[in-house]
């Protein structure tokens, strides 16, 4: 996928042009001020590409968390199982 550098007064100036090429032309594009990039507009494919990642991504950290919490909850109950005799 192409990126292009954009200054954000051109891009204020050129905003609906952009749009165009960002939604048909397959394009990102990265929008600078005083040289530095402010925001990246991409296609919205492109976005709900990341978006399923970056929750699929929370989903695994939520399912470790899990099971992080279950093996500790395990290991306090053989603990206190000990702790009060009733297991060998």
């Amino acid at each position: 996928m192409k990126e292009t550098f954009i200054d954000a007064t051109k891009a204020r100036r050129e905003f609906f042009r952009l749009l165009s090429e960002v939604r048909y032309g397959d394009r990102r594009i990265v929008i600078r001020r005083w040289g530095r990039p402010q925001a990246i507009m991409i296609p919205p494919q492109e976005y709900h590409r990341l978006k399923r990642q970056a929750l699929f991504r929370d989903d695994m950290r939520n399912v470790e968390a899990e099971n992080e919490s279950q093996r500790a909850g395990k290991a306090l109950a053989r603990a206190l199982a000990r702790e009060l005799g009733s297991e060998p």
